[in-house]
């Protein structure tokens, strides 16, 4: 499958992501990993990496959405 450039700009930036956490010493989690991207747009001066940054939070969000009560 040829993926393009955001899409793999936004694997990298989700890596960035839990590779400062694991030199944090902070325990990796959805929440954690969430906030650490928010952290990082925050203070992101690359639009295109900012983008990458949006997609990961919506690609954690689709994937790790709260299971529907019954």
């Amino acid at each position: 499958m040829h993926r393009t450039q955001l899409e793999r700009l936004t694997e990298i930036v989700l890596g960035d992501s839990v590779l400062a956490l694991l030199n944090s010493e902070i325990r990796i989690g959805v929440n954690t990993v969430r906030a650490q991207l928010n952290a990082m747009i925050a203070v992101e001066p690359d639009a295109e990496r900012q983008e990458a940054i949006r997609m990961a939070l919506a690609e954690m969000q689709k994937e790790f959405q709260p299971a529907p009560v019954n």
